[in-house]
């Protein structure tokens, strides 16, 4: 049975990152995951986790679309 809570190192590589440190980074330069602080431990849910990864994929494509759009591409 997986645990409902994911501690940061476990995060980041379900996130597929190269490391916690650049989650823990990525968090304070981006906005990264939300998270539950549980004493001096940052802990995530899988749903939490994947919430984000689509919101920044989202983000992302629309980023590309106004590029594009700016650029005289295809609409």
């Amino acid at each position: 049975m997986d645990a409902p809570y994911l501690t940061t190192p476990e995060a980041a590589a379900y996130l597929r990152m190269s490391s916690a440190r650049a989650l823990i980074v990525f968090r304070s330069r981006h906005g990264g995951p939300q998270g539950y602080r549980r004493g001096n431990r940052l802990l995530f849910t899988k749903d939490q986790l994947d919430e984000w990864m689509a919101k920044l994929a989202e983000t992302r494509k629309a980023a590309i679309r106004v590029r594009t759009t700016q650029e005289g591409g295809a609409e």
